[in-house]
């Protein structure tokens, strides 16, 4: 990825209305924007990043197994 563009990425990732999406899609798709996030999270952090991805992992969305998956993630860097 282009460091320039993390910004936008981040930007319109966070924006992303998940729950616009049919419900059995959803916990796949937030996977995905999380895992792009935890990308871009290596290089830089940001408050907005950052909210999003604490929000996700306290949502109801992500099973127990995926959540643990993350906030380990979370936690390592």
């Amino acid at each position: 990825m282009k460091p320039g563009l993390n910004d936008k990425i981040v930007s319109k990732l966070i924006s992303f209305d998940v729950m616009a999406v049919k419900e059995s899609m959803r916990k796949s798709m937030l996977i995905d924007i999380l895992n792009v996030l935890f990308i871009i999270r290596q290089e830089r952090k940001t408050d907005d990043l950052e909210s999003f991805i604490l929000n996700a992992l306290s949502g109801e969305i992500l099973d127990k197994k995926s959540k643990k998956q993350f906030e380990a993630l979370f936690n390592s860097f």
